[in-house]
């Protein structure tokens, strides 16, 4: 994997984010976890399977780097979204880990 992580690196998360966290999933989803939530009613349990397992992936890395150096991660990756903190990020892990169950 190169220094920073890049949607080839993480195809399945590239997919996500391009698809759910675009510039406009604000305005139509309402929130982060929203916009996971509907992909987790649209998408099948593989996919899903891999988004979870991608972004964990990630976050792992993101931890380690520290704020403010993984701001622009997630959207070298795929999508708009620029998480305000990990915690962010976790509510959209929980929403993903949730439709496994």
């Amino acid at each position: 994997m190169a220094a920073q992580p890049t949607a080839a690196d993480f195809p399945a998360l590239a997919t996500f984010l391009d698809g759910y966290f675009h510039e406009d999933f604000r305005a139509l989803y309402g929130s982060p976890p929203e916009a996971a939530l509907e992909f987790t009613r649209d998408a099948d349990f593989g996919l899903r399977a891999d988004v979870d397992a991608e972004f964990r992936a990630v976050r792992r890395i993101l931890a380690f780097l520290g704020e403010p150096a993984w701001i622009d991660i997630l959207p070298g990756i795929g999508g708009a979204w620029r998480p305000r903190s990990l915690d962010d990020i976790d509510a959209v892990l929980d929403v993903l880990e949730a439709s496994l169950d």
